[in-house]
């Protein structure tokens, strides 16, 4: 028995060590096609293939709302939008707009971008920016913006209504 144990161990050792070098998908494949083969003693393999299977059913990029989250406040005749980003989340300047029916009210940043690889100035970790209350004709805003992920992938243009 010491020896099936032994010889099952070198062999999930091997699997494991084959699968880092597989895509995801075919990793956990290979590992299910594994377990179903093994009858006895399972339970490490089974863990090791649950592990994976929760890795291929995470999603590549956090939903828009968590990856850029935003809140609103007012001071003194400004309304204060705040986004918060999430690590290794960044936000282009260039894709920011604020609008409301008929109208494109004026609005400034209140922290300068930094330079981006491609040229353009980006945000990370937070960006605020303030609209005088005075320009809007509306209390319904539609926000416009634009991120990326360090790992270079980028979400679709965000349009968010907001009602002040």
């Amino acid at each position: 028995m010491l020896f099936t144990l032994s010889w099952r161990n070198t062999l999930i050792d091997g699997v494991t060590q084959a699968m880092a070098k597989l895509p995801p998908l075919m990793s956990a494949l290979l590992l299910l096609s594994h377990c179903a083969l093994a009858n006895t003693d399972k339970q490490p393999a089974r863990q090791l293939a649950d592990e994976q299977a929760l890795s291929l059913a995470q999603p590549e990029f956090l939903p828009p709302e968590q990856a850029f989250f935003l809140s609103y406040r007012y001071a003194q005749g400004t309304l204060i939008l705040d986004w918060e980003l999430a690590d290794g989340h960044y936000l282009y300047k260039q894709y920011f707009n604020i609008s409301e029916p008929d109208n494109a009210p004026a609005f400034r940043f209140l922290q300068p971008g930094e330079p981006h690889q491609d040229g353009q100035l980006i945000y990370r970790d937070r960006i605020t920016i303030a609209v005088q209350l005075s320009d809007l004709k509306s209390r319904q805003l539609t926000l416009t913006y634009r991120g990326c992920t360090d790992t270079g992938k980028c979400y679709p243009v965000v349009m968010r209504q907001i009602d002040i």
